[in-house]
């Protein structure tokens, strides 16, 4: 159980936040790149797919803080 809580820790401290940012915005690209990609050229973007990018792109964003209190 303890190595669940220190992954946990560690999943959500600053100190492992700039590296985090970096590699979601790199792995980001590419699935967008992968899903999207053809129709970003093509130029049939539909307002749906525009949000399934930027929801590829925020859920590297989210901090769920209840998951670090609640293991605290």
């Amino acid at each position: 159980m303890k190595g669940i809580i220190g992954y946990f820790h560690a999943l959500f401290s600053p100190q492992f936040a700039p590296t985090g940012i970096k590699v979601a915005v790199i792995v980001g690209t590419i699935l967008l790149t992968i899903n999207h990609g053809y129709a970003i050229i093509s130029g049939r973007m539909t307002s749906d797919r525009w949000l399934a990018a930027l929801l590829t792109y925020r859920k590297f964003g989210l901090k769920p803080r209840r998951f670090t209190t609640a293991l605290s």
